[in-house]
């Protein structure tokens, strides 16, 4: 039997959603370490943490893997060379993965 997952203070997880979105922003345009504080985070706690960006890449590949999978998938299903896909709108990038195969 799993134990119940405590109650979500809905709160304090916008704070920090807030804060890592800013922490994400900074640490996109710049190659160096970004912080990610919250002031009274939850029951008059402040976090601050540091995260640079190698760790970040690191953290984040298994979701950009994932993403450029479903990506390759859905051409592959829609019989789309990736190679002829200019990209999409914005700034998305999967860091250093890729939807091209080796040829």
């Amino acid at each position: 039997m799993c134990p119940s997952s405590p109650p979500v203070d809905q709160r304090a997880e916008a704070k920090l959603r807030l804060a890592i979105e800013h922490t994400k922003r900074t640490i996109s345009a710049s190659p160096g370490a970004a912080a990610c504080s919250v002031e009274s985070l939850k029951d008059g706690m402040d976090h601050t943490g540091i995260i640079n960006r190698m760790r970040f890449d690191m953290l984040g590949s298994p979701i950009y893997t994932a993403v450029a999978k479903e990506i390759t998938a859905l051409l592959a299903s829609a019989a789309i060379d990736p190679h002829g896909v200019d990209g999409a709108p914005g700034k998305a990038s999967l860091g250093h993965h890729s939807i091209y195969s080796e040829r």
